[in-house]
């Protein structure tokens, strides 16, 4: 038995599961794959980082007009600042697309602009004294991530499943 991981945005990942290049993939929500079988796994909280420079958010509009530090479209967690920006009316100045947290949140500790990331990964990089966190409003920055499948799962997938439900026990 082989097993590869593949990352990738959330839109990405489901199009590779409905295309039958991958055979399981975790992500976020919001998604839409009706075609798909789909389990919770985990739920973590998202914040916004800025700067340390920048003291207090409380809203879309407290950013202004400054760069948006995000992984490309199709990204979940991208789609829910997005929406939480245009709650207030707020367009970002621009966008930086990356491939990878810790470049976001060196980005970010610079001054470059915002962004939003699980809070348990800036606890894991060691990051939470670079930058500044702020809380998001409950229907942003509450995440659940899933597994998604195409119909019955292989012997290999099924252990996986297994594995995943004793964990969360």
């Amino acid at each position: 038995m082989v097993v590869e991981l593949a990352t990738g945005t959330t839109g990405a990942l489901v199009t590779r599961v409905v295309n039958f290049e991958l055979e399981a993939a975790f992500v976020s929500e919001p998604f839409t794959a009706p075609s798909l079988q789909a389990r919770r796994v985990f739920e973590e909280r998202l914040v916004l980082v800025t700067s340390k420079a920048i003291r207090k958010v409380s809203g879309p509009a407290d950013l202004g007009r400054s760069t948006l530090i995000a992984f490309a479209q199709g990204c979940s967690y991208r789609k829910r600042i997005e929406e939480w920006l245009g709650s207030g009316n707020v367009m970002p100045e621009r966008t930086m697309e990356f491939a990878s947290y810790q470049a976001m949140i060196a980005c970010v500790a610079a001054g470059t602009g915002f962004a939003v990331v699980p809070k348990s990964v800036l606890e894991t990089m060691g990051a939470t004294k670079s930058v500044r966190q702020h809380a998001l409003p409950k229907r942003f920055s509450h995440n659940r991530t899933y597994i998604v499948w195409h119909g019955d799962p292989s012997p290999s997938l099924q252990c996986l499943l297994s594995l995943l439900v004793t964990a969360a026990v």
